[in-house]
This record gives structure tokens, C-alpha cells and sequence, in this order.
């Protein structure tokens, strides 16, 4: 799993936002991870005879539940981080004989703010009890925050670089990988309740039931400058 997690955060990907809005407010936000592609390189390039299969879901709720005695010997500001994991989930699939591999952190919220945490689940993993590598030199955007507003029929996502100098050492670390870097893009795909009145992004494309949207980016580029993914939506 550690081999192929590593060709994951190495080469090209696909990387999936998808958000489902509620009327209430309430939904549902994943991001997926998909190198299914990259399946074949992995078997060719490596010369391995690949046959393992995972399918699983991890569940922080039960994995802080059951290291909460190890979490409670963490400093207060570390305990309070993996606890803001609580809400969610990850779907891990990898069918190497037919070339699948994805994974997908997801939640379900009633409040769309409570989406925010979501890329630190990707950072820390194996703080949580996670089974998934990320320390084998991977992508990792710690410097990176994103946050998601829904009020009054308008919805944001405005992403931010909260750390400069950590931005900056993470951009470093990258340095010779970016031309396989360029592989990956980094696409939204938002469903809304009601029909869409205005979007922010001329680039964005919403679809024919003005319902939903999609936006696509090279993941490179929103690594470098996030606010390029920044989208304000506001709804009949």
C-alpha cells in the first residue's frame, strides 16, 4: 500500500471536490483522490506483479473513541486537532488487477463550515490511527486553509495561504517533481438546491438544469496561488 500511496502523491492524479448543498444548509462535501490511470505505470514501470485489493472505510469516530487514552496524553492544542476530525470518513479502494485506485474523505455536515477541517485529514492520518503513508515524500499542503460559508442563498469557498514561510518550504520540497506535478488538476463539482443566479468565476461551467457547477484547474497552479479555486455562488 506504501508503494502505491507514494506514486499517488507523486505523479499525476485527479483530484475530485464534489459538495452537495441541502436547502436547509446541510449536505454533503468530499475529495477524492483518483489514480486510476496510473494503475498500469505502477505494473509496467516497476516490473511488479500487482494483485492486492483494499476496499475500506475509516472512520475517525471510532478511531479517536478507541485511542482516546493515547489522545488524552497529547498536548491540549494537538488533542483539540484530532478531535475537529471527529465528523470524518475515508473511503480507501485500490483494485490493482484492474487498475482502481482511489481515496475519498468525505462528511456529511449541517453547516458547511464544518467542512473546514477537511484537508487536515489529509495531513494527518497517521496521527489519527489512519492506515494510508503520506510521510513518503508526498504532497502536503499544511499551509493551506479553505474555508466554506453558505448564507442568506450565497455560497462561498475561499481558500488562503495562513502560513507563508511554511507555504514557501512546501513549495521548495516540490522543486524537480513539478513537471509531473502538472499531470494533476484539481476540479470542483458543486450541486446546488436551488437554480444558480450568479458565479463569481467566469470559468466556472454550470450545467443545463443551473443547478450545478464545475471548475477545473491544474493542481500546480492552485497549489502555488490557491485563490484561483476562491467561488462565490449566489442562488435564486
Amino acid at each position: 500500500m506504501s508503494f502505491v500511496a507514494g506514486l499517488l502523491l507523486l505523479t499525476g492524479c485527479t483530484f475530485t471536490e464534489t459538495l452537495s448543498l441541502n436547502e436547509d444548509g446541510g449536505g454533503k462535501l468530499s475529495v477524492k483522490m483518483d489514480a486510476s490511470e496510473l494503475m498500469s505505470l505502477a505494473g509496467t514501470e516497476m516490473g511488479e506483479d500487482l494483485s492486492e485489493k483494499i476496499d475500506t472505510v475509516i472512520v475517525f469516530k471510532d478511531i479517536l473513541e478507541n485511542q482516546k487514552d493515547s489522545i488524552a496524553k497529547l498536548p491540549l492544542e494537538d488533542q483539540q486537532r484530532l478531535l475537529a476530525l471527529k465528523p470524518y470518513n475515508i473511503h480507501i479502494y485500490l483494485d490493482e488487477p484492474n487498475k482502481k485506485f482511489f481515496y475519498d474523505v468525505y462528511l456529511n455536515f449541517n453547516e458547511v463550515s464544518e467542512a473546514d477541517k477537511i484537508f487536515e485529514v489529509y495531513n494527518h492520518l497517521s496521527e489519527a490511527g489512519g492506515t494510508v503513508d503520506n510521510e513518503d515524500g508526498g504532497i502536503k499542503q499544511e499551509s493551506i486553509k479553505v474555508n466554506y460559508s453558505y448564507k442568506n442563498k450565497v455560497f462561498k469557498r475561499k481558500a488562503y495561504i495562513a502560513d507563508i514561510a511554511l507555504h514557501q518550504r512546501e513549495l521548495d520540497s516540490l522543486q524537480g517533481s513539478e513537471m509531473i506535478l502538472e499531470a494533476t488538476t484539481y476540479k470542483l463539482d458543486y450541486s446546488f438546491p436551488r437554480k444558480i443566479k450568479s458565479v463569481s468565476n467566469q470559468d466556472a461551467l454550470v450545467g443545463e438544469d443551473g443547478k450545478t457547477l464545475m471548475y477545473e484547474v491544474g493542481y500546480m497552479d492552485y497549489f502555488k496561488n490557491p485563490e484561483i479555486l476562491d467561488i462565490e455562488v449566489i442562488l435564486e
